[in-house]
């Protein structure tokens, strides 16, 4: 047979796949993939793989039907984030706008200058415990202070409780203490982000640690504060608390080693007992960070990845090493400059109960002990568990601006040693409800 009258025998297999069912579902799901219109890309593609009346019986000649889907989702989750990263922004203009004008307003009515918010930095809004009390500090304070103050009473967001499933349902990691196990926590307020530079300045300028005459610049203090050790953070918890005429939670003894501190390297193991019953400001248990974490439709405790409310982390939800090298199946990668820092606690979108950076940005200290292997067993079927008795480190949850998205999933467990200050370990403050 001559060799061109065998050309369209060789090409025939390939002219008849082009023609396929499958491969014209695939082409035409990618042109909408092109244009952005992610959605009717996915509803086209599965199509084409179903078994309905449009399905392709022919779909197993396109097995990259599953990646293209997983890809558009992907980009659908981002286009989506973006979305809601801009409505948030131009939220938060129109609030500012109505603020400044209210507070032109009022200055007209009154002739004299109005502080604005009540108790927190660019008028956040009041928290639940802005109410006086009698016998307690007022929230405000009776006069205006000279220098930096924290707020009173910081935004705190009230988190409804109840069981669920703690820990990796996702099986994203092989450490056994992350297995998932139910747990009971009673209703709680958490902070609404974590606490800044500016209210950690206050406390230290409070109590003679900093000079009176230092000062921050607008975009620092807003960020979260750095370099606070665990022990630094109860002592925050309790001067607030005082300040706020709250019951203190800890009771700090530090010239009695604590016998269940077995770190050798810990410079002070502090003794520190807490009486949760107490009224004051504390830092959350293991447990009660994860629940807050989970939140889905205003709900903690809910099966999703992050602390975002998604179970794919993108740069635009959350600060975090989005480096490409250390890319995983569920985030998006970035350019490897684009986050060198921490950014401000209000900067990102909040999660469906109101929280911020809850995965990435600054990891936060909790309260319980990293035990050594499996000590999910500590919390295991149990209500308010405090973790195990005794450790080396203490927990740290979120992930930070260095971490990868594996670190900052809302079941990942990380730890440092108490005494420890870094540029990355922060706090979120915690106060009992009832």
């Amino acid at each position: 047979m001559k060799l061109f009258n065998l050309i369209p025998l060789l090409f025939l297999p390939f002219l008849t796949h082009a023609q396929c069912c499958c491969c014209a579902m695939r082409d035409a799901g990618q042109i909408l993939y092109e244009q952005g219109r992610y959605e009717e890309a996915i509803a086209r593609w599965e199509t084409g793989k179903g078994n309905g009346a449009d399905a392709c019986a022919d779909a197993q000649k396109c097995p990259e039907l599953d990646s293209l889907v997983r890809n558009a989702r992907a980009a659908w989750e981002q286009q989506e984030a973006r979305t809601r990263m801009e409505e948030e922004r131009q939220r938060q203009e129109r609030e500012a706008a109505r603020k400044q004008e209210e507070k032109k307003r009022l200055q007209g009515a009154l002739g004299a200058p109005v502080r604005s918010g009540s108790g927190s930095p660019g008028g956040q809004g009041s928290s639940p415990f802005d109410k006086k009390t009698s016998g307690t500090t007022p929230s405000t304070g009776a006069s205006a202070p000279s220098v930096p103050a924290a707020p009173a009473s910081p935004q705190m967001v009230f988190i409804r409780g109840g069981a669920f499933q703690m820990g990796d349902f996702f099986t994203d990691s092989p450490d056994p203490a992350q297995r998932p196990r139910e747990v009971s926590i009673a209703d709680f307020y958490l902070g609404q982000t974590e606490v800044t530079e500016a209210e950690y300045l206050a406390y230290q300028m409070a109590i003679g640690r900093r000079s009176k005459s230092e000062t921050l610049k607008p975009e620092q203090a807003r960020r979260p504060a750095i370099y606070i050790s665990w022990y630094d953070a109860l002592e925050y918890c309790n001067w607030l608390s005082q300040k706020e005429g709250l019951t203190p939670v800890y009771t700090i003894i530090k010239t009695t080693p604590d016998p269940n501190n077995l770190n050798p390297r810990d410079s002070q193991k502090w003794s520190v007992v807490p009486d949760w019953k107490a009224n004051g400001y504390r830092l959350p248990t293991e447990a009660e960070w994860e629940f807050a974490a989970r939140a889905l439709h205003g709900k903690g405790g809910q099966q999703v990845r992050f602390g975002t409310g998604r179970d794919t982390l993108f740069p635009e939800a959350a600060i975090f090493d989005c480096n490409p090298q250390n890319s995983r199946p569920y985030s998006v990668s970035c350019p490897k400059s684009l986050f060198r820092s921490t950014v401000a606690v209000d900067s990102m979108p909040a999660n469906s109960l109101g929280l911020r950076h809850m995965s990435g940005n600054m990891a936060e200290w909790c309260w319980d002990w990293l035990g050594n292997a499996d000590d999910s067993s500590a919390s295991e079927g149990k209500a308010q568990p405090v973790g195990v008795e005794k450790g080396m480190i203490r927990v740290v949850r979120g992930g930070s601006w260095r971490d990868e998205s594996y670190y900052c999933r809302a079941a990942a467990r990380n730890g440092a040693s108490p005494d420890s200050r870094s540029d990355n370990i922060g706090l979120r403050l915690v106060r009992k409800a009832n």
